[in-house]
């Protein structure tokens, strides 16, 4: 499935109009940049081809050939991944894989299985840590353990090849309610299985589709502005404020969805409670974007 450029280009737009009319100061650029769209942005005003974007590019063939020897080890080892978010969404929704750059590889494995997976990362050269000043920092022991009991998932894992940071994410829970008191079971890997497609057949680089990768990246928006950007208990620092591009991963879903796309994401909402999820990204849209993009969408979701 590929979306339209008009799509984003007309995305990118409405944003800058409704933030150029709050401040006529603001660096277009440097905003765009934070939001990670400026290489869609560049590409349509055929401006900042410059150092960066050859940066980018290499840092994502890089991230693609680290993608692919992950996914061939954890088939060989039995380890049962699925690759979440960028990767997928860089090489399945974008005419051009550069607009959704990413700056980590993000896994989602069964939760029994995350001890293979530390040591299958291990195996490649990865290790707990965050990179500041060129230097890997590892973390304490009390962190690593704090990510794993009270999060969905691991403390980062890093390496530096050729001069270059690789960063990647092993989460366990899908859904993750955070401290929230519920009955309400986490998402069953088994579940997720089932919706499993195939990037590359040849290599075996399994993503969800686009059904179930929209409920994620719902999920995944609501769980970041809720439990890490809202509060400080669990990423211990300074409020982060939402990242548009993750908005626009979600519109340019929207108008792929079918009604039994939506059917199907309407039903599995509602056994695993995670409807306010979506009801919360839709707002967001809806108060930025204004209705208009989820035509399709609101009559599953009031």
């Amino acid at each position: 499935m590929m979306i339209n450029n008009r799509l984003f280009y007309d995305l990118i737009d409405e944003v800058i109009n409704i933030f150029y009319q709050q401040n006529e100061s603001f660096n277009i650029i440097d905003f765009l940049i934070y939001h990670k769209l400026d290489l869609l942005y560049c590409e349509k005003f055929d401006i900042c081809k410059n150092n960066r974007q050859m940066k980018i590019e290499r840092r994502m063939v890089e991230y693609s050939k680290e993608c692919r020897q992950i996914a061939k080890l954890a088939k060989q080892n039995e380890i049962n991944i699925i690759f979440l978010k960028g990767i997928a969404l860089s090489h399945i929704y974008k005419e051009n894989y550069l607009w959704r750059y990413y700056s980590d590889i993000d896994l989602l494995v069964e939760e029994k299985q995350i001890d293979k997976m530390k040591s299958l990362l291990e195996k490649m050269g990865y290790r707990y840590g965050i990179v500041k000043k060129g230097e890997i920092i590892e973390p304490t022991r009390k962190q690593i353990l704090y990510k794993i009991m009270y999060t969905h998932e691991m403390y980062p894992m890093v390496k530096i090849n050729n001069n270059m940071v690789l960063y990647a994410d092993v989460n366990f829970k899908f859904s993750w309610k955070g401290n929230e008191n519920t009955a309400n079971i986490e998402v069953p890997f088994t579940d997720i299985k089932k919706s499993v497609n195939y990037l590359d057949n040849s290599i075996y680089l399994p993503v969800l589709d686009k059904k179930t990768n929209f409920i994620h990246l719902c999920v995944h928006f609501y769980n970041e502005a809720v439990y890490f950007a809202l509060d400080n208990l669990y990423h211990g620092g300074e409020p982060k404020e939402f990242r548009l591009f993750r908005l626009f991963d979600i519109i340019s879903m929207i108008f792929s969805l079918t009604s039994e796309d939506m059917i199907f994401i309407k039903t599995f909402c509602d056994k695993y409670n995670i409807e306010e999820k979506i009801k919360f990204v839709l707002k967001c849209i809806y108060l930025i974007f204004g209705e208009k993009y989820l035509a399709n969408i609101r009559e599953y979701f009031d």
